[in-house]
């Protein structure tokens, strides 16, 4: 019979049938693949929505993270002008800058219980419309795809969020140099208002309650004679008409309840402590390093950061599938770590070549070049370990996203509150390389974690199971 939930290691599922022992539905042109999770035999599982809605549903996520990011760092290439205008220091603005992103990061602690209770739709638009950047983006990933192509559309996801940072000083400085820095707050209004508008005639409720949970499934064998048939919990809501569907919150059966909203309030934090491997995504990528070229020099690390999305995330998808063949069939979150070790050293290298360049006064090349390499590393950093965080424990993927933006967010606070001391006291080249050599530790710390990672989750298990258990959160 199939493993009892005890035993089963949250992450590790049967990616691949190589034996024809399990019963449930397959991918269409690759009869081994397994779906992960098991699609449900209800229409208005997101699971089983036809391309068409299923593109549209995650277009509109990607428009609100383009959105919310633009108009949370226009600032970036106008900060001289602000200084030289309003009498406040570059460091200031930047210690600004960095808080707003601090408390953009702990806000979290209070939108995702309140998605997970009414929905996403509704914090989509509200936090659209206060300009608040909760972590749903990651999390509807999974609401909409299966595991075996998640990595593609969160990379997706991380070149617009990571890469949108070099389009957006760009654009930025352009509308400075033509009408003066109030217009690019302007303009960061604007994208704000029209993304709003946007979202909420397009944007669809796409959490969903199933009976089978992600680990639980795949543990089913053919001598089970049972077929993986995840029942909907939420069948009173399917076929909506058009207006019921565009209200902003819905409480649907099998969501948490209004007690444990305020517990989920809260226990993002125990999760950096009881789940080291979500606490070490928030840590891994190098995150919130910004610089100061002039705004055209922005549009070249595009390039890369497309580069770097791509790497990170189909190629990992097919890389993580060739490995679980090779692992009788199991996939472990670990093995899409595998393609950090080339963003590990093109970033402390791009690092390198921009500090040693701004300081030795190379041609521009070096440093766009440079710039371009930690793009990549960027979006790697980024969309490999969010999808490590997702596939290791999907069932809360909400709650340790929460934490691993908390970490992230902090982070980058600490840099922007650190970094021109820093600068001032080692000098640019001298600083640089240092942050290289952090970047290279932290990226290679994967190697660690492919080792000890599945030992790591099946420590997490118990307080993982319980989690699920006392949440009411199961199958989101």
């Amino acid at each position: 019979m199939g493993a009892t939930r005890e035993e089963i290691v949250p992450g590790t599922v049967l990616f691949v049938d190589t034996d024809h022992g399990v019963y449930g539905k397959h991918l269409g042109g690759d009869k081994d693949i397994v779906l992960v999770p098991q699609p449900s035999q209800d229409p208005e599982d997101p699971l089983n929505w036809s391309p068409k809605r299923k593109g549209l549903a995650i277009g509109m996520v990607f428009c609100y993270t383009l959105g919310v990011a633009i108009s949370t760092a226009v600032q970036y290439s106008v900060l001289t002008p602000i200084a030289e205008d309003t009498g406040i220091t570059v460091a200031q603005l930047n210690l600004g800058t960095g808080l707003m992103f601090l408390f953009l990061g702990w806000a979290n602690l209070i939108w995702q219980p309140l998605a997970l209770v009414y929905g996403r739709r509704g914090v989509f638009l509200l936090s659209s419309f206060l300009c608040v950047w909760p972590s749903l983006p990651e999390v509807s990933v999974p609401d909409l795809f299966f595991a075996h192509n998640r990595g593609g559309y969160m990379g997706i996801y991380a070149f617009l969020l990571f890469g949108g940072n070099f389009l957006k000083p760009f654009l930025a400085g352009w509308i400075d140099f033509s009408g003066g820095w109030r217009w690019t707050m302007y303009f960061g209004a604007i994208v704000q208002a029209v993304t709003t508008i946007i979202i909420f005639f397009w944007t669809e409720e796409t959490m969903y309650f199933r009976s089978a949970l992600e680990g639980e499934e795949d543990s089913v064998q053919a001598n089970d004679c049972w077929f993986l048939n995840a029942r909907s919990r939420s069948g009173a809501w399917a076929h909506e008409v058009f207006w019921k569907k565009m209200a902003l919150f819905m409480k649907m059966p099998g969501r948490p309840s209004k007690k444990a909203m305020l517990t989920m309030m809260w226990r993002p934090l125990p999760i950096m402590y009881h789940f080291p491997t979500v606490s070490w995504a928030g840590f891994a990528a190098p995150y919130n390093f910004s610089s100061g070229l002039d705004e055209t020099a922005y549009l070249s690390p595009l390039v890369a950061a497309a580069l770097g999305a791509v790497w990170s995330g189909w190629s990992t998808d097919k890389l993580a599938i060739r490995l679980a063949r090779r692992n009788h069939g199991i996939r472990e979150p670990e093995q899409r770590l595998w393609a950090l070790l080339l963003s590990g050293i093109l970033c402390s290298a791009g690092l390198i070549l921009w500090g040693v360049g701004a300081a030795r006064d190379v041609h521009w090349f070096g440093a766009i070049f440079g710039l371009g390499l930690l793009a990549f590393s960027v979006i790697c950093g980024a969309s490999i370990t969010l999808s490590y965080a997702v596939d290791s424990f999907k069932e809360i993927a909400g709650e340790a996203m929460t934490s691993v933006i908390i970490i992230r967010n902090t982070l980058g606070f600490a840099v922007s509150y650190g970094i021109n001391p820093w600068i001032d006291t080692m000098g640019v080249q001298n600083c640089f390389i240092t942050v290289a050599m952090v970047a290279l530790v932290c990226t290679f710390t994967f190697l660690p974690m492919v080792v000890f990672g599945k030992r790591l989750r099946k420590f997490s298990a118990p307080k993982y199971w319980e989690y699920v258990a006392t949440s009411a959160v199961e199958g989101h």
